[in-house]
């Protein structure tokens, strides 16, 4: 999982780097990352459970945008700032 988080990370770094920004929702989505998740994969959960009689098909399917929006979540969900909210050194 970490080389997945590793190259979203640097697809997000290179976009940022040509001018692409994901502005405020990147800054938020990265503070919630793991209530995002959470949410995520509850969703999906909560969508197998209540689906009528749930195929291989289905569970394929789900399971697959299940993948796609954390791989989404990981990708718009940037680092906060390290410049941000920190205080300077004293002398």
């Amino acid at each position: 999982m970490w080389v997945v988080t590793r190259g979203l990370g640097w697809l997000r770094s290179s976009g940022e780097s040509v001018g692409l920004r994901t502005g405020p929702v990147g800054g938020w989505a990265g503070a919630h990352k793991q209530l995002l998740r959470i949410g995520a994969v509850a969703v999906a959960g909560l969508a197998l459970v209540f689906w009528g009689q749930p195929t291989g098909k289905v569970i394929i399917v789900l399971a697959v945008l299940l993948l796609v929006v954390l791989a989404l979540i990981e990708l718009l969900g940037r680092p906060p700032d390290p410049t941000v909210g920190t205080a300077a050194p004293r002398s």
